[in-house]
């Protein structure tokens, strides 16, 4: 148990956790302390500085679909600036699912390319054919390795 509000760490009363500063409302939605009202209107007026009124989205698509020409609001949908590293990469259809041509990009198959390549597989098989013929040369005359 705690002797007073303030040696509890975690929550106090008037904040959350989560969401930051909790601001008491009345009936209509509107904060009931005048401070509060002020900075809720000081935020307005930065968002409305922010994105001008003709920069909204939803006039702009009911305006491009009324005349069929472009206004960039797709490009006013996308949040935050990025840094234009998926430009060129569209969005997946099913996000999910693994995909079975990347799948098969792995460590294995690239050393199975290198290994089973045709050049690479006649230049072993020269190389265990000369041992072997060396062997059969050396132990022709007993039986274990005559027959290999």
């Amino acid at each position: 148990m705690f002797k007073s509000a303030s040696q509890h760490r975690f929550w106090v009363p008037s904040e959350c956790p989560f969401h930051g500063v909790i601001v008491p409302r009345d009936a209509q939605g509107q904060p009931s302390r005048a401070e509060d009202r002020l900075k809720e209107d000081l935020e307005e007026m930065r968002r409305r500085e922010m994105h001008p009124d003709w920069q909204d989205v939803e006039l702009m698509q009911d305006i491009e679909a009324a005349t069929g020409e472009d206004l960039g609001s797709q490009r006013l949908l996308r949040k935050g600036k990025g840094r234009g590293k998926g430009k060129g990469k569209s969005k997946q259809k099913y996000p999910n699912l693994s995909d079975l041509k990347k799948t098969a990009d792995t460590s294995r198959s690239r050393l199975e390319k290198k290994v089973f390549n045709k050049s690479s597989m006649a230049r072993v098989t020269a190389v265990m054919n000369t041992i072997d013929s060396r062997k059969h040369e050396k132990f022709s005359n007993q039986f274990n390795y005559a027959l290999n």
